[in-house]
């Protein structure tokens, strides 16, 4: 009896951590049309045009110079298509719509086109500075960048003026505090213990 009440409350501890990450949303660019397209104003329910210029699309496989960063970066990954900067402005902002909040766990980088370029990450609420990571994006190698930012309303990225390729962008994924973690942990070597003990 004891161990089937230990049972169902571990099944229980797992099935709630599993649904944590139900809500993450992964951006990849894939719903997006051939060329290079403006991303509109609420896709994946974000304001992609906030900040000085538009962020757009395009398909990086296809794109024709192989040596750009947008091709770099749709190679690393599952996908062809990846997001940019148009023309170069900066910063480019990603922000909720309305009153939303949102939590920035990750996204992919490259330069489109400089051998190394020094991006600033920012990240705000209600236009105070809650977050910053500066980051060397590369040409030739896409970089996972882990932010695990919670509860802005705007992510900014200020490359100077000059060209990134994002992809990859997940937002809304429950990270799992380390004490969550250790007492799972506890109660699984526990239960073995038990086990052993009954044998």
């Amino acid at each position: 009896m004891k161990f089937k009440a230990i049972t169902a409350s571990l099944l229980g501890a797992v099935a709630l951590i599993a649904t944590m990450n139900a809500s993450a949303t992964l951006i990849d660019f894939e719903d997006r049309a051939e060329g290079e397209n403006i991303i509109g104003t609420s896709y994946q329910g974000l304001q992609w045009n906030s900040g000085a210029g538009d962020m757009y699309t395009l398909n990086g496989t296809n794109y024709s110079d192989s040596t750009s960063g947008y091709t770099t970066l749709a190679n690393a990954l599952d996908g062809d298509f990846v997001g940019f900067n148009g023309f170069g402005t900066s910063p480019a902002e990603i922000a909720a719509i309305g009153d939303a909040t949102f939590d920035l766990n990750s996204a992919w980088f490259t330069s489109a086109w400089d051998t190394q370029l020094d991006i600033t990450f920012t990240g705000l609420l209600d236009g105070v500075e809650l977050y910053t990571m500066d980051f060397a994006a590369m040409r030739e190698t896409a970089q996972q960048v882990v932010f695990n930012w919670a509860g802005i309303d705007t992510f900014r990225i200020d490359d100077n003026g000059l060209h990134f390729a994002m992809d990859d962008l997940v937002i809304n994924e429950a990270v799992p505090e380390p004490a969550t973690l250790a007492l799972m942990g506890l109660g699984l070597v526990g239960l073995s213990l038990s086990r052993k003990k009954k044998s």
